[in-house]
């Protein structure tokens, strides 16, 4: 489960009156360790704010620890 709020300077979360909400999402993900450099990530997501509810595929390849 994941979930989180983007806002700018001028924007203000709903919990200080504003109109800016979280987006949450729960799934599944797979890392690997990729010759101790890089980690891929496999991830199923379901999204469960956005207009689009469909379980979706993502891959990632980020910087290691």
């Amino acid at each position: 489960m994941d979930a989180g709020v983007a806002w700018s300077g001028t924007d203000k979360l709903w919990l200080f009156g504003g109109d800016r909400k979280p987006v949450r999402s729960y799934g599944v993900a797979l890392r690997v360790n990729l010759f101790g450099y890089l980690v891929g990530e496999v991830d199923y997501v379901k999204p469960l704010d956005l207009s689009n509810k469909a379980w979706t595929f993502q891959f990632d390849i980020i910087e290691g620890f």
